[in-house]
């Protein structure tokens, strides 16, 4: 097995072989994990380990994972850890490699809207050693151990590129799903402690993605609702840009679409249990959704012991107008 310093070296091989390789020829091999109807997708070009030194990928710089076309994670539901989420898109994606042993996942475009600290999201991997090396870069998004909360599933992306192995740890939030007004609405089942403590530090959270059935030419289709102590927000679902092979700066096309709604806060009504104590629900909850084009959506949750009434207004005159006003 190689010393830790070598092989964290191997690492840094990506950068420059991901050049040498023909896009044309890159062979793309998505990694996927389906839970409740909803996945997430990794898609990246397969490459081959190379020969390099570690000053070729020096900490404060990223390297995709793969070769030809850029890498991206498709998220159908959103991803959740102890301190962000990764609302439902298509991210372009990277590993960032901040010292010699520390790596994290980068997901450009995830926190524009979610009090990340910026537009990407960045969620830690834990580094160690593969024995016996990959000859080839290899991703896989695998269940993380037992599954403790039926509306979550731990999840653990694991990329291995020859000796260094990098994990990231998430957990994908169930769902489930309502037609109105010409739209798909599903609503998530984020964990109550969790969201709480998100809009007690007032930062929006995805509680729900809209897909209208019909839009106009060069619209978005797929929206997310994003609540927060104070507002709600519908804006777009993100998508990897497409300027300079996918390298180009993010689209700048949520503002445009952007529609900010209201949200009123009030003491959720508790059904007694079977010892007569009142049950605070432990996931969100969504009691009633629905979307008309000419006026609003509205929706009604509860988590915990509060409940919140959405309400966001639309412009009449079109299905899927959600400009802001």
């Amino acid at each position: 097995m190689c010393k830790p310093l070598n092989a964290v070296a191997i690492v840094a091989s990506l950068a420059v072989s991901v050049v040498l390789v023909d896009p044309a020829a890159a062979q793309r091999t998505p990694a996927k994990f389906e839970w409740q109807g909803r996945a997430v997708v990794l898609d990246y070009g397969k490459v081959s380990v190379g020969k390099h030194a570690l000053e070729e990928l020096r900490p404060g710089e990223t390297w995709r994972m793969g070769s030809g076309a850029i890498t991206t994670l498709l998220v159908e539901a959103p991803l959740i850890t102890d301190d962000t989420v990764v609302p439902p898109g298509h991210y372009r994606t990277w590993v960032a490699r901040y010292e010699e042993r520390k790596f994290a996942l980068q997901i450009d475009g995830a926190g524009r809207w979610m009090a990340a600290g910026g537009d990407h999201v960045t969620i830690p991997a834990t580094f160690t050693l593969a024995d016996p090396p990959s000859k080839a870069l290899e991703v896989t998004l695998d269940p993380g151990g037992e599954q403790v909360d039926p509306e979550t599933r731990a999840l653990g992306l694991t990329v291995t590129f020859g000796s260094p192995r990098l994990t990231v740890p998430f957990s994908i939030v169930g769902s489930a799903r309502k037609k109105s007004g010409g739209a798909t609405i599903d609503w998530w089942k984020l964990p109550t402690e969790w969201l709480v403590q998100r809009i007690e530090l007032a930062k929006h959270t995805p509680i729900a993605a809209i897909a209208f059935d019909r839009v106009p030419r060069g619209e978005p289709q797929r929206f997310n609702l994003l609540l927060s102590d104070h507002d709600v927000r519908l804006v777009p679902q993100e998508t990897p840009p497409t300027a300079d092979n996918g390298f180009g700066p993010l689209a700048e096309t949520a503002a445009a679409f952007e529609r900010v709604g209201t949200v009123t806060w009030s003491e959720a009504s508790l059904a007694p249990t079977v010892a007569g104590q009142p049950d605070p629900a432990t996931h969100l909850i969504v009691d009633e959704v629905t979307l008309d084009r000419k006026t609003a959506l509205r929706l009604v949750a509860r988590a915990g012991k509060r409940r919140a009434e959405v309400v966001v207004p639309f412009e009449s005159g079109g299905a899927a107008d959600v400009r802001k006003r």
